[in-house]
């Protein structure tokens, strides 16, 4: 393929080209063979993904991420193509503790990722953090590895979002699909293989996938044995039976007659003979077949009778190894006028193709056009992160969005035991533990049994010590009892109908042609009737002006509904002391503010306004609103002063609308 060839004044490139196969171990042989000398070449065959090499390696890297505490099955993934681990390296880490725990973490952090955000997302930061795509290209046939690969992600995605399917049980869900059994569950066409690139290159497939099928150059190298119809069992016949009106009939046990017996070869040479038809008739321009005398040539071959009207193969053999038959093949080409030609079969294994390119200069195009820099889409933290370069300041969009930041205070003992969860660990990833632990409660039905198990399942997840799930789920208790306001209302009392968790919100920020800076964010308000907004003003006004547009896109914790009236509700971890005295009112607006909560839930209320809007009928924010409520976790408790841990406004609906004008969004009275 390094010299140009054409067919009259047709070019043929590799794109051009197929490759015929009787079957698909077949398939597989050849597209290794060929990628090793580098012929450009994808499979498109009917095998199953789930039976390739990939899917062998792909289960042990699974059952690693669903079993991140069992360092054997670690080990077994990292020795994976997958994630490319040499033995020396494995070797290497029984000495070297630092090593090990690297890739230790890296497993507990992705399977808590798995629990919290979903397989594809694990399976994808996974992806980049080990530099799996281009470990995989850089093999022979790479591009058949990453495509089998993403092709199982997808199906495990699938799998996991309809099913509902945690770690261990996809793991196992994937272990089932690989058997016999189990493939047939998804269907063969989900689980088929996929081409691996659109890019022109050999398709190499089997005779049965090309019917209806034309390729201008057809190669077929497997029609000199039997391309055979289908099998037939040592102890099962099947034939039509001539003398009942060609019934299918099946003799069991080697008890078919000898007209029987012949009825079966007749219908498997037919076959066989119809497999051979669709195999030579694909070509548009060129047909190559491979011609060979088999070491033990089976008693039928279709290529032998279509040539020479041979039946039986074996009672020729002799004649097939001299030179008779090759004679024949020489007067049956001189007779086709051109139309077919013979040349020995040479073998050249050590030959390697590499591409030629023609040599041309490049050269960068000049961008005329002006650069918009500022777009960009945005999160409540990274909007504070550009704004202010203290990285105290600085918190994650993550499963909780809060940042333990707070310096112990000194106690008396006695103050100590007023606070449950005073004593669990100050981290981001307790934040979002205690987190997960309320987005999967239902409120009114917990009691200690559920809260219990949700509170293991979550320290299991992000591999926190299990000697804080007693705290932790006397803490939520706690919690869920605790008066919210003076008229009694609690957690226990929020049914889940009445509730959605983690509602996402994108906003539309500016156009090309403006852009939102956090001062104008301050003048707002400064101007607010908002008492707590105009105490907020000052400090947001010190953040470092920072100018974007784009789209601001968050999570809104809890949207709740009482009374016929709906509140926003945020869940916060952070560590204030060990005493219920840290987690009165005062502080809580002082840490409200410290932190830019009350810029966060206006932003967060004006999402929710026009979501509202557009799902409430008649919708009034001043008769359908009711507030918002950020809760801190650890000071919660009924036995504590009304107000403990719970801070609540109600924003200014003036200023929640002038923050959705700011935005772009328009006001309520523009909508209607």
């Amino acid at each position: 393929m390094q010299r140009v060839h054409t067919v009259g004044e047709h070019q043929i490139h590799f794109g051009d080209i197929a490759v015929l196969c009787r079957t698909n171990s077949q398939v597989i042989a050849l597209h290794r063979a060929m990628s090793e000398r580098g012929v450009p070449c994808v499979v498109d065959t009917d095998k199953s993904v789930f039976g390739t090499p990939a899917a062998e390696q792909l289960q042990r890297l699974l059952c690693a991420l669903a079993n991140p505490e069992d360092a054997t099955r670690v080990r077994a993934a990292l020795a994976t193509t997958l994630l490319g681990v040499t033995l020396s390296e494995l070797l290497a880490m029984e000495q070297d503790d630092s090593a090990w725990e690297l890739w230790a973490t890296r497993f507990v952090r992705w399977h808590a990722l798995w629990n919290s955000e979903g397989f594809i997302a694990a399976f994808q930061r996974l992806m980049v953090e080990t530099h799996m795509i281009g470990r995989l290209l850089a093999r022979p046939d790479g591009e058949r590895w990453l495509t089998d690969i993403q092709h199982m992600a997808e199906l495990l995605h699938e799998i996991s979002r309809t099913q509902t399917l945690g770690p261990l049980s996809l793991w196992l869900r994937f272990v089932e699909l690989r058997s016999e059994e189990g493939e047939q569950l998804m269907g063969t066409e989900a689980t088929q293989l996929r081409l691996e690139s659109d890019m022109r290159a050999v398709r190499i497939t089997t005779i049965h996938k090309a019917k209806g099928l034309e390729y201008p150059v057809v190669f077929c190298p497997y029609l000199w044995t039997n391309t055979g119809g289908a099998k037939q069992q040592e102890d099962l016949t099947s034939f039509h039976d001539a003398n009942d009106d060609f019934r299918l009939k099946h003799a069991l046990g080697g008890t078919g007659s000898e007209q029987q017996i012949a009825w079966a070869r007749e219908e498997q040479n037919a076959e066989a003979m119809r497999t051979l038809y669709v195999a030579l008739t694909r070509a548009k321009h060129l047909c190559y077949v491979v011609w060979a005398v088999p070491k033990q040539p089976p008693v039928f071959m279709p290529l032998w009778y279509l040539l020479f009207g041979i039946r039986d193969a074996n009672v020729h053999k002799g004649e097939a190894e001299s030179d008779a038959l090759l004679e024949n093949l020489q007067t049956i080409c001189k007779a086709s006028q051109g139309s077919l030609s013979m040349r020995p079969l040479t073998q050249n294994l050590d030959r390697v193709y590499e591409e030629e390119h023609d040599q041309i200069e490049l050269k960068a195009r000049t961008l005329k056009s002006v650069v918009k820099r500022d777009f960009a889409l945005q999160s409540f933290s990274g909007l504070l992160a550009q704004g202010d370069r203290l990285a105290e300041l600085k918190e994650t969009e993550d499963a909780d969005h809060d940042q333990e930041i707070a310096a112990p205070t000194l106690v008396t003992p006695m103050a100590m035991s007023n606070v449950t969860m005073a004593d669990l660990p100050r981290s981001a990833t307790m934040g979002s533990l205690i987190h997960q632990v309320y987005e999967r409660l239902d409120f009114q039905a917990a009691n200690e049994e559920t809260v219990q198990r949700l509170a293991s399942d979550a320290v299991r997840s992000y591999g926190e010590t299990e000697a804080c799930i007693p705290s932790l789920v006397q803490g939520v208790l706690e919690s869920l009892t605790a008066p919210l306001n003076e008229r009694g209302l609690r957690l226990c009392d929020i049914a889940l109908s009445d509730r959605i968790s983690e509602l996402e919100f994108t906003l539309a920020v500016g156009d090309l042609n403006s852009v939102i800076n956090t001062e104008r964010f301050s003048q707002l308000f400064k101007m607010s009737d908002s008492p707590m907004a105009r105490e907020y003003a000052s400090t947001l006004g010190r953040l470092v002006p920072a100018k974007f547009y784009g789209f601001l896109r968050g999570f809104i914790d809890l949207v709740f509904r009482h009374d016929d009236r709906y509140y926003l509700l945020d869940y916060k971890s952070n560590w204030l002391g060990f005493s219920a005295n840290d987690y009165q009112p005062d502080r809580l607006r002082q840490e409200m503010v410290r932190h830019h909560y009350i810029l966060q839930y206006y932003l967060y209320s004006a999402a929710l306004e026009r979501y509202l809007r557009f799902r409430v009928q008649d919708y009034d924010s001043q008769r359908h609103f009711g507030g918002v409520y950020y809760l801190f976790l650890r000071g919660m408790a009924p036995s504590h002063p009304l107000g403990t841990g719970v801070f609540f406004d109600h924003p200014d609906a003036t200023l929640v609308n002038q923050i959705l004008q700011l935005l772009g969004e328009g006001s309520d009275d523009d909508r209607r």
